[in-house]
């Protein structure tokens, strides 16, 4: 009669069972689900913008991008930037930037300039729509060594990398972007002392 009891007391255990595994294979779902939506916040691709970010705690983020502009009858330039950013504090951000400058002048039949470069910001988010932000930036001599490499047509010129050291406003309406502020230009041969100091303003939007 134990024997009995003892299996009867089993089966009935058992039909417990796949009710049990059912919710423990649910439990597992809900947590591999909730570590692979965090794993989507702390690192991305964008495709269109080609920026990498990974943010390995709440208030650094890592970011690498390459930015290629072309003018016309100008030149161009490319850079290719990594930034670490830290927020010690809500709204105040402290930037620093270095990466390769690669630009060359319309006129300039020689391989391109090859620069190194860095830069630092500091900004401030007074409202989702009012950024004041100051910054230095510092361009190296070419690295590449061609003769004639540094012409005039990109010394001091606003539509090329420059070291330079300024203060802005970044703000957005309505899906446009407005940058307006104050700059001051160096030359990038590190033996002068020329400068030049210019108002300056963008407006972008994204498509």
């Amino acid at each position: 009669m134990r024997r009995h009891n003892f299996l009867r007391v089993g089966i009935k255990h058992l039909r417990f069972l796949p009710v049990s595994l059912v919710s423990l294979c649910c439990s597992f779902g809900l947590i591999a689900q909730n570590l692979e939506v965090e794993s989507v916040k702390k690192e991305g691709y964008n495709r269109v913008t080609g920026v990498s970010t990974f943010s390995p705690l709440n208030n650094l983020t890592y970011t690498q991008q390459t930015l290629d502009t072309q003018h016309f009858a100008l030149g161009h330039f490319k850079v290719l930037s990594n930034a670490v950013t830290l927020e010690p504090f809500v709204n105040l951000q402290l930037t620093a930037t270095g990466g390769t400058v690669e630009q060359q002048s319309f006129f300039s039949p020689l391989p391109p300039n090859i620069h190194l470069y860095y830069r630092a910001e500091i900004s401030y988010a007074i409202s989702n729509y009012l950024q004041p932000y100051m910054y230095t930036q510092h361009l190296s001599s070419s690295i590449n060594q061609n003769p004639g490499i540094d012409n005039d047509n990109l010394r001091l010129n606003p539509f090329f990398m420059q070291s330079e050291i300024g203060t802005g406003i970044k703000t957005e309406v309505k899906g446009y972007y407005i940058e307006t502020g104050v700059r001051t230009m160096t030359n990038p041969t590190l033996d002068s002392q020329t400068s030049q100091t210019q108002v300056f303003s963008k407006l972008s939007t994204r498509f």
